[in-house]
């Protein structure tokens, strides 16, 4: 099997690394894409390494013309893991259309472009692998296909970031704060110095997307998908959840409903939760997955979600798959889309600021076209989980008012009226309770 590397980054050294580990596999490195690839010392530097994977004399098998990658004929699949969109995309568009297969850790162009590059595969009989674009060290594509193929999927949901996990995780464990655990992160590499894509959930709304597209046989747009991050969770809401023996994670999910008409729920959210939920125990940078279907019941998947060896383990996964005439299949063969305006979320509301009640409350009156129940909250005497089951089936939105003039609680409200609340309060942190 004969195979090019599109970048050579973290991912694209970690490929070779396993390759490197893995003496019988066979895969022979052609070409790598990187724009280092006139720099003598860094062909130098890499020399070693790559000698023991690929037949091309190190002084070659750096290119940073992709022309030369689509026009060789040797080259039988591409591997994909630059990182972005656009660029990618064409990259990608150009080695299907030449009918080399693409395998891609890239989330964030799979989410983009996913009826795009499914369909041109389709067209031009390649493959089209990416076990490597969610929960890297996690084999979870390749788990929730098989279960899609022979049995309904209900649900897909999980912790799928390892930066905020671990942020979270510090902020629990230690009473470190939002920014000293975010640095903690960058100082061992989970986290870029910007940290954005991570800690505001766009990573894992990207993961997410894709994991309901392959579950549900269908596809959809990123801008249907609301995501509410971690990046304004401070002490405060940390203390909340330790008097009420909760904990806080990043999750996402992606629910399947099947009524007279079908449609999809689909959300990341901060979310407190009990140490009953298996996600509680999930620790440091690692991930978790649940798969919900009919007949096989839930899948739990735990492990390192990201990182230079766990994810080139999933590539050179697909590529074993490849090499051995065998993929997994991703299909569109359903139009079914997300309908948040039916996903009815009850929330912790955190302002970074003292919040005029009324002007909350008449907000939430407009969002909602309804009334509008306010009470108090005592920290002492009311559970949560109570609340939330003497509101479940009213008609009427409840708001309680805590002992802290920034914080509320309120239920009732689905994803898209939160998302036109947090467009008014862009300091305040948000988790589903």
């Amino acid at each position: 099997m004969n195979i090019a590397i599109l970048g050579f980054g973290v991912v694209g050294k970690g490929i070779c690394e396993i390759l490197k580990e893995n003496k019988d596999s066979k895969i022979n490195v052609v070409k790598i894409l990187d724009r280092k690839a006139k720099n003598k010392n860094f062909v130098k530097a890499n020399a070693a390494l790559l000698k023991k994977i690929s037949k091309t004399a190190s002084s070659k098998i750096f290119t940073d013309d992709i022309k030369e990658i689509i026009k060789n004929k040797s080259i039988d699949t591409v591997v994909e893991c630059m990182g972005g969109d656009d660029i990618p995309f064409a990259f990608c568009k150009s080695a299907l259309t030449a009918r080399k297969n693409v395998v891609t850790s890239n989330k964030k162009m799979l989410a983009k472009y996913y009826k795009q590059l499914l369909n041109l595969a389709k067209t031009k009989k390649v493959s089209l692998l990416f076990e490597a674009s969610v929960c890297g060290g996690i084999p979870f594509i390749n788990t929730l296909a098989s279960v899609a193929s022979v049995s309904k999927v209900d649900n897909v949901s999980g912790i799928m970031n390892g930066t905020s996990n671990y942020i979270l995780y510090k902020m629990f464990e230690e009473d470190l704060s939002f920014e000293e655990a975010l640095k903690g992160a960058q100082d061992l590499g989970y986290a870029e110095a910007d940290p954005s894509d991570d800690i505001d959930g766009v990573d894992t709304k990207n993961k997410i997307l894709i994991s309901s597209n392959l579950a549900f046989k269908t596809v959809n747009d990123l801008k249907s998908v609301h995501a509410f991050g971690i990046r304004n969770i401070d002490i405060t809401d940390i203390s909340f959840c330790k008097k009420h023996k909760l904990t806080c994670k990043l999750i996402a999910s992606a629910t399947l409903i099947s009524n007279k008409k079908k449609y999809i729920l689909i959300d990341v959210f901060p979310t407190f939760i009990s140490d009953r939920n298996s996600f509680s125990r999930v620790s440091l940078n690692n991930n978790m997955v649940c798969i919900n279907s009919l007949g096989l019941g839930t899948i739990e998947l735990v492990g390192a979600g990201a990182g230079s060896l766990p994810t080139g383990c999933a590539v050179v996964s697909d590529l074993e798959l490849l090499k051995d005439g065998k993929e997994y299949k991703a299909e569109i063969s359903k139009s079914i889309k997300i309908n948040n305006e039916e996903n009815i979320c009850d929330i912790y509301f955190r302002n970074d600021s003292s919040i005029d009640k009324e002007k909350l409350v008449s907000l939430v009156e407009k969002l909602t076209k309804k009334d509008v129940i306010v009470s108090n909250f005592n920290l002492a005497d009311d559970d949560i989980e109570r609340l939330k089951l003497e509101g479940s089936g009213k008609k009427d939105i409840s708001i309680y008012a805590t002992s802290n003039t920034n914080t509320y609680l309120i239920f009732g409200l689905n994803v898209v009226q939160i998302g036109e609340i947090f467009k008014e309060y862009r300091n305040a942190f948000i988790a589903k309770i």
